[in-house]
């Protein structure tokens, strides 16, 4: 008599990964509010217990399946990145690479926009390192801040309006959002203590 063979038992981390995988499939096609512990149990084929065991309440089963787009949509900026040589082209390939994330993950996309509002200290805690990471190009000052906030929130609100409803060219999308941003931050560039480059990375 043959042996059934035993699939091989996953790692903590492993596991973790594949039910906020599942929670992101699942978000995507409905409303969080109507998301249960069931339903993500189903999706990654785990009990409910499991999934009860690895992030105990709804917020850390939301914030996890956020921060698994978000790392999707900032890899992808990354990449769009590693070629770039000037400021100019940083920005322009920080709007495109949010287009097309909307674009190619129009569920993810508005997970994203939808579930940054969360107050759920990882979903915070990984908005925050975003928007420091940007405000770092202008100085880090309160208002640097300010400003960086409204440009991440610009950019997650308006891809996903643009992915729904597309009546715009991609090339003239990019263009339009790079000199609304370019021009915007030129404008407050003394304010904010930093040569008019429009830098965004």
């Amino acid at each position: 008599m043959t042996a059934t063979p035993t699939r091989p038992r996953l790692t903590r981390a492993a596991r973790r990964a594949q039910i906020a995988q599942a929670a992101a499939l699942v978000l995507a096609d409905r409303e969080s509010t109507e998301v249960s512990f069931e339903d993500v149990a189903a999706a990654a084929g785990v009990s409910r217990s499991l999934v009860y065991k690895h992030f105990g309440d709804r917020g850390s089963l939301l914030a996890a399946a956020y921060l698994h787009d978000i790392e999707r949509l900032d890899h992808q900026i990354n990449a769009a990145l590693r070629d770039c040589s000037d400021d100019d082209q940083r920005l322009r390939s920080v709007v495109a690479a949010y287009l097309g994330f909307a674009k190619a993950n129009r569920a993810s996309a508005k997970l994203i926009a939808s579930l940054g509002t969360l107050r759920h200290p990882a979903v915070q805690s990984a908005l925050h390192a975003r928007v420091d990471r940007v405000a770092s190009q202008f100085g880090d000052s309160p208002e640097a801040l300010l400003v960086a906030r409204g440009i991440v929130g610009l950019l997650e609100s308006v891809s996903v309006y643009w992915a729904d409803q597309h009546t715009t060219d991609t090339d003239e999308a990019v263009d339009l959002l790079v000199r609304v941003l370019r021009d915007g931050l030129n404008s407050v560039a003394a304010d904010l203590g930093y040569s008019p480059v429009g830098a965004l990375s």
